[in-house]
This record gives structure tokens, sequence and C-alpha cells, in this order.
């Protein structure tokens, strides 16, 4: 160890915490002494309080690699519960012009159902349902 870039003092560190430090922990964090582990344990501390991370032990790269991993299983629930959806507004809309509806035009149920859907922000208006069956609009 280079003793010009080293400094010597005295920290109290609670007897549980060192503990924690085997021989496995040192072998694990690549470091020869305890010295070492605590310098680097200080450095990556710090490191990640000046990168404004509120993530107390995960480094950047793993952080990154989590965000989007959940960015993309975000992307696809939306996906799956935008086609149920569909399919159960496309259901309600059979069930309520059952008699009145034929297999050629379901297509345009599933594309009605799919515009109706884009503009549900989470509520399903079943009377809204029953008047578009009963009223004009080409099912």
């Amino acid at each position: 160890m280079d003793n010009e870039n080293t400094v010597n003092r005295s920290y109290r560190i609670k007897r549980k915490i060192m503990d924690e430090v085997t021989e496995d922990v040192l072998i694990g964090a690549n470091c020869k002494t305890i010295n070492e582990f605590v310098g680097d344990s200080i450095e990556f501390y710090t490191s990640n309080i000046k990168a404004g991370k509120s993530q107390r032990f995960l480094s950047k790269e793993i952080q990154s690699v989590i965000d989007g991993r959940l960015s993309i299983a975000e992307n696809r629930l939306e996906n799956v519960i935008f086609k149920l959806a569909v399919a159960v507004y496309a259901s309600i809309y059979v069930r309520a012009a059952e008699g009145y509806i034929y297999e050629d035009s379901f297509d345009r149920v599933i594309r009605k159902s799919i515009d109706d859907v884009k503009g549900l922000n989470g509520y399903i208006d079943i009377h809204k349902i029953f008047g578009a069956i009963h009223g004009d609009t080409g099912l």
C-alpha cells in the first residue's frame, strides 16, 4: 500500500457489522485486507450518493437493466390488458346484439370495440353499448 496516498484514521464500527466481513466476503469483494474492503465500500457508497441515486446498493448499470426489463414488462402487460378489454367489449356487443349481428359483421364489432377501448380510460359503459346496438351504428 502506498503511504503517500493513504491517511491513517480511527473510526468506530459496530461489532455486528465487522463480524459480517468474513474471508468469503473479502474474496467476493476481490479485497485482500479489511482496510481495502472498507476503502472500496466507502468509495462505492460515496459514488452512489454523488450520482444522486436513491438506490443504496445497485450500480447504475444494474439499475438501467432492471428499469429496461420493467419497461418491457409494462408494455407487454399494457398490450395484453388492451387485447382483453377489446375481447370483453366485443363480447358485450355481441351479447347485446343477440339476434341482430351476423358473422360477416363481426369484424366491424372488433373495430368498434378497439375504438371504444381506446377511449375507455378504464371504464366500460354498458348503457353506451346497448344504445349503440339499438341506435344508428351500423352493427
